[in-house]
């Protein structure tokens, strides 16, 4: 699935409570898109040091705290396909976040939205 938005902030935030229900590929984060997979834990990038803190991609938080209904419907669309008994294949969902252009929010509204993003995951 492929979604097209406005908002290109693409920084990294600290983030205590990882998803656990859609992962993002870290490998993968182009200037203007990221990829995410439906059904996985979100990997730590802290790479084994403990007392690094855990960072989190802001395009990636946002979208999931605004978009939680649909990743929810996705995984479950997920595991329903799994279970199938008939099933010859594994299935994968992904979501493609792409951005349309570049933007530039002030100081004060990347404050508010992250502080909306650390309220809703928790």
């Amino acid at each position: 699935m492929e979604i097209p938005v406005d908002l290109s902030q693409m920084s990294a935030l600290e983030c205590n409570n990882p998803c656990q229900k859609v992962k993002i590929d870290r490998k993968n984060i182009l200037p203007q898109e990221i990829t995410l997979t439906c059904g996985e834990k979100c990997e730590d990038d802290s790479e084994g040091d403990v007392n690094s803190e855990r960072r989190c991609n802001f395009l990636c938080q946002w979208f999931c705290v605004k978009n939680d209904y649909l990743i929810k419907e996705l995984v479950a669309l997920k595991e329903y396909l799994n279970r199938n008994t008939n099933n010859y294949f594994k299935s994968e969902i992904q979501i493609k976040i792409k951005c349309n252009g570049k933007t530039n929010i002030d100081a004060r509204q990347f404050e508010i939205l992250t502080d909306y993003i650390q309220n809703k995951k928790h």
